[in-house]
């Protein structure tokens, strides 16, 4: 089964090594970095990230959350591999109007299961 390591990279005081973690935990941190990265931000790949922050500021309308989905879900099938069957969901947070929470389900073929993860975009802040 793949491991990846843990993020932030951190030495585990038990082994001495760098601390790993298992595949769906690896794949929620690797999604989450893809949806909080800039394209243009790394250097050696400047193509990699997820496009949010051209949406804030914005009016919540149907438009906008359909782009989300769509900038979410492209970015998502291009740099996360390991995932299939990738569905995107958005509503919008009930403690604050200018949130988004970001609901990313899929599939995991080595393990053979499912799994989520919520993302909350602010409009507002960065």
């Amino acid at each position: 089964m793949e491991r990846g390591w843990n993020f932030p990279v951190m030495v585990d005081p038990k082994t001495g090594k760098i601390k790993v973690t298992d595949i769906k935990s690896d794949i929620r941190q690797s999604i989450m970095i893809l949806l909080s990265t800039v394209p243009g931000e790394r250097l050696l790949h400047r193509d990699y990230g997820c496009n949010l922050y051209r949406f804030m500021f914005e009016p919540i309308t149907y438009e906008l959350v359909k782009a989300i989905r769509e900038e979410v879900l492209r970015s998502i099938i291009k740099w996360e591999k390991r995932v299939y069957n990738v569905d995107v969901g958005i509503l919008h947070d009930v403690g604050d109007d200018s949130r988004l929470v970001i609901t990313i389900s899929y599939i995991i073929p080595e393990i053979r299961e499912a799994d989520n993860i919520n993302y909350v975009f602010s409009l507002l802040e960065h």
